[in-house]
């Protein structure tokens, strides 16, 4: 199979790749280390997976390490099935200790690190091994599945393209701890690298006391972006615990290693990294002062506030460092009197709205500019949302700026005036000062009309009640108030502010959406399409290959993990070129880095033969780029609404659950590959125009 990443290649401070032609003839050994112990339950299907990679070039090795369960029989058993895997047994001594038996038995010329009850995609070694050669990189990271109760989720901020890292960056990537994790697994190591090199044994978090050591001796570091492999989060395990005195001791362990690994990087001058090293740690300290306390592990608290200390200064300086978290260290260093008023003071603020909170820190304060410009005799102003990490509502933000900046090319008396999210305050408070009464207030459009999203709710309703003596535009909307006490509330709340409105107009998504706002309140209700689908045809003329699965990532999706699993298993029948990803990025995106991060994303859907998704934008990102699109309802009711206002376009296809799946996937990808014809919606959104002209 040819896997190639050269195409999505975004290098950061590295050397140049090595070209096709310098490659190694021969593939390259890769070692597998398992350690083992008591996981019977899930060792099988870890093995499985090894026995059924595409890279064949391997050797496993299993240390058992004093299991008393059916491990050790199942060890030798797949030892017996397959030359390549060799058992070691052991007397139990830990996770350490069991890989660094198996290092000191690694014939490979890379080593693979995998959890007895994690496993891998079927292509996972050899998209590994492929990125090292063509990158020449040391050391190749993945992104991962998180299995946790039965919902497999991309959890880590996702990213498309390949990212290449030099010395400096690859150790700042791990120490920040977003897109590359301190843990061994998920990662492919140069065997080299483990020179005089062993992981602590006795020690919990062994991996953050190592892994740094092996990325400074790195020179290029990559990280591809698909999820190889599926890390299972265990309530028995480790980082799954949820006891005060297991929770300590995993944070004191962490902060020992972090300590470590920034003394480590101070003895080698590299002072900018040793700060980032104290940035990340600082949480970690405070907590584990506060849990040593209460756990009566007094001999932590001292230590930790020791150190506090003999680096106050250090963070005090460090203008990285939040102003409330220096404000803390007095705190922290004076006792548990101190704290323990703090935690008295987090649970009042947390009977305050969150929301409230997070707006209050983001808002912007200065004022805006509402004048306008010679000859112009009206404004239209439009209020944006905060998009967070969707790039959904990013997309019908973008859609609107565009639509009603042509709209005010022809409009010669009008005048555009635009409010980002994080404006709205000051932006309200600006306009009220000139506002006229021919000025049009336009709000954006989405799915957040209703209870279930506070922070869009209490912007919309500031905006709303301050200009209700205009005429108000809240574009296409999906209504959704819960059928509970709460949802009735907020109904009612909004219906009184609309009540109050001279002249407001709501454009309703669906056919439903339509229903409710006529039935709910006294307004004007007229259907429209997402604002997404006026950008018309937005895909780029590539050649198409592959399927493109973008599933929704986070643990509302009405997907479990058998589901998603079943989605790739059959995709891989019919393509060896499967690629993840999803429409919400799990990072916070700025609105100047929104259209290329967009483009980015309609590029990669245009690439594809097929997109197979459960995202309502998924859906809409496939049809104004012409994709041949799945779209799986699994019970969304605003997916299915919304599919039924875009069901003349001919090449998306809507099923209500995974049944049909298979023989949907073979029917599409039977017939010939061709860049279908975005439909033309252009006068759907006329009403829009009119309503601007009246």
């Amino acid at each position: 199979m040819d896997y190639r990443y050269q195409d999505r290649l975004n290098t950061k401070t590295a050397a140049p790749a090595v070209k096709e032609k310098d490659r190694i003839e021969e593939n390259e050994l890769v070692s597998v280390v398992i350690p083992v112990y008591m996981v019977e339950e899930y060792l099988e299907e870890c093995l499985d997976s090894v026995l059924a990679q595409t890279w064949e070039r391997y050797e496993v090795l299993l240390v058992d390490d004093g299991s008393t369960d059916r491990c050790p029989e199942i060890c030798d058993r797949y030892a017996g099935l397959d030359p390549r895997f060799r058992v070691i047994h052991q007397k139990n001594r830990g996770l350490s200790a069991a890989r660094n038996t198996a290092l000191d038995h690694v014939k490979g010329d890379c080593v693979f690190f995998l959890d007895s009850d994690d496993y891998l995609a079927p292509e996972a070694l050899e998209k590994l091994c492929l990125a090292r050669r063509e990158q020449n990189a040391q050391i190749v990271v993945c992104a991962n599945y998180v299995i946790r109760n039965n919902k497999m989720n991309l959890e880590d901020p996702i990213d498309d393209s390949v990212e290449v890292y030099g010395h400096f960056d690859g150790l700042a990537a791990l120490i920040d701890d977003q897109m590359i994790h301190n843990y061994a697994c998920g990662k492919l190591f140069d065997r080299e690298l483990f020179a005089e090199i062993r992981f602590p044994e006795g020690r919990v978090y062994e991996d953050i006391a190592t892994t740094y050591l092996l990325f400074d001796r790195a020179e290029r570091v990559a990280r591809i972006p698909e999820p190889l492999m599926y890390y299972r989060m265990r309530s028995d395990s480790i980082s799954g615990g949820s006891s005060m005195e297991k929770w300590h001791a995993s944070n004191h362990a962490m902060v020992l290693a972090m300590i470590e690994r920034r003394e480590y990087l101070r003895d080698r001058h590299e002072e900018e990294l040793a700060a980032r090293t104290m940035e990340k740690m600082l949480p970690y300290l405070y907590s584990d002062i506060r849990t040593a306390y209460y756990v009566g592990k007094l001999e932590d608290a001292r230590y930790a506030q020791a150190y506090l200390r003999e680096n106050r200064g250090d963070i005090l300086r460090d203008r990285k460092i939040a102003g409330k978290d220096k404000k803390l260290l007095r705190m922290y260093l004076a006792g548990p009197k101190s704290f323990r008023v703090l935690d008295h003071m987090k649970a009042f603020v947390n009977t305050a709205s969150a929301v409230e909170a997070k707006m209050i820190a983001k808002i912007s304060i200065g004022r805006l500019s509402f004048d306008l410009q010679p000859g112009k005799k009206r404004r239209i102003v439009f209020f944006a949302l905060p998009c967070f990490d969707n790039l959904g509502s990013h997309a019908i933000r973008y859609a609107t700026e565009k639509y009603l900046e042509a709209y005010t090319e022809k409009d010669e008396a009008a005048q555009l005036f635009q409010v980002g999210g994080w404006d709205t305050v000051p932006g309200i408070k600006s306009l009220k000062r000139v506002v006229g009464p021919e000025d049009v207030i336009i709000l954006q459009g989405g799915g957040n009309l209703g209870n279930r999203y506070d922070c869009e709710e209490i912007f919309r309703r500031k905006v709303v009640k301050a200009f209700r003596n205009n005429r108000i535009i809240i574009l296409p909307q999906t209504v959704c108030y819960t059928d509970d006490e709460e949802g009735r509330q907020e109904r009612e709340a909004d219906r009184k502010v609309f009540d109050k409105c001279r002249d407001l107009i709501i454009f309703a998504r669906d056919r439903h959406s339509e229903s409710l706002l006529r039935k709910y309140f006294s307004v004007r209700v007229i259907p429209m399409k997402d604002m997404v689908l006026s950008l018309g045809n937005v895909g780029e003329k590539e050649r198409r290959k592959g399927i493109l699965l973008a599933l929704r990532s986070d643990r509302k999706s009405c997907l479990n993990g058998e589901d998603k699993e079943e989605i790739l298993r059959v995709c891989r029948q019919f393509s060896d070129d499967v690629f993840v990803t999803d429409t919400s990025i799990h990072r916070e995106l700025k609105d100047a880095e929104s259209e290329e991060t967009l483009r980015k994303k309609w590029q990669l859907f245009s690439g594809r033969d097929l997109i197979v998704t459960d995202r309502l934008h998924g859906m809409l990102f496939s049809v104004i780029t012409g994709s041949p699109c799945i779209v799986i309802g699994a019970m969304n009711a605003k997916l299915k609404d919304t599919f039924r206002t875009i069901n003349d376009c001919r090449y998306i296809y809507f099923l209500e659950d995974m049944n049909g799946l298979e023989e949907t996937v073979r029917e599409i990808l039977k017939g010939e590959r061709l860049q279908h014809r975005v439909p033309d919606y252009s006068s759907n959104f006329r009403k829009l125009d009119n309503l601007l002209l009246e």
